[in-house]
């Protein structure tokens, strides 16, 4: 009894042993799919992009934030602090990140939002930037934006949202009933894997949506039945 006993321990430590390398195996072909997926994706994305600088684009408002809004370089008042703020909060704030939060706040400040929701993990530093334009913006958080199921609860309309590519499949289309005509939604690494893309290229065919920016990391989703429903790609 005690030899089978010995036996069964053995063959269900190997199984357990072989079930841990096919597990590690597969995240490193996942890995490796994942960062494959990613070059030829912002090549293919660099190769088409001919919208940039607003060729192309025949919707003044459209075109003004193409050739005004993205590009522009122009530093404001706060980015200082901000910048600091940062580098304080964050053990590896990149000038990625920065570039991200920078070109949020000018398309908060663009549009004049008042109620934005952010969606996702807790970001002090992007939050920061996101109510840096108007201090009596709303900003829903997290903390805020309740999340029972996939209902949300937030008061009145939304403005502004931000999420990632992750989350935008749960959460886009029940912000989007909250949305208005001058509504405009940015949804983050939309080209980190194929799955987030997918999750992108759903939200292009929404029909609630009408134009779209691809700015190859993120996407800028508009609701103006007025606006071409149609995907313009800007390298900024």
């Amino acid at each position: 009894m005690k030899h089978i006993c010995v036996f069964f321990e053995k063959r269900l430590a190997n199984v357990k042993k072989k079930q841990y390398l096919c597990g590690r195996f597969g995240k490193k072909v996942q890995k490796l799919s994942d960062i494959w997926f990613r070059m030829w994706s912002n090549a293919w994305f660099l190769v088409r992009s001919r919208n940039t600088l607003g060729y192309g684009i025949h919707s003044p408002h459209l075109f003004y934030i193409a050739r005004m809004i993205l590009p522009e370089r122009a530093q404001y008042y706060c980015f200082e602090e901000l910048r600091n703020y940062g580098i304080t909060k964050l053990q590896h704030y990149g000038t990625a990140e920065r570039k991200k939060n920078e070109t949020l706040f000018r398309l908060v400040s663009f549009m004049k939002a008042e109620t934005i929701v952010e969606v996702g993990a807790k970001d002090d530093v992007r939050t920061k930037y996101l109510q840096a334009p108007n201090s009596k913006a709303r900003v829903l958080t997290p903390e805020a934006v309740q999340v029972s199921g996939f209902k949300f609860h937030v008061p009145g309309t939304v403005d502004f949202a931000v999420m990632s590519a992750t989350e935008g499949e749960i959460c886009f289309e029940r912000l989007a009933k909250l949305a208005e005509e001058k509504s405009l939604f940015v949804v983050d690494d939309i080209r980190e894997n194929k799955a987030n893309w997918q999750v992108w290229k759903a939200i292009e065919a929404s029909e609630n949506v009408s134009a779209r920016i691809d700015l190859g990391q993120m996407g800028l989703v508009f609701f103006n039945p007025h606006f071409p429903k149609q995907t313009f790609r800007i390298r900024v």
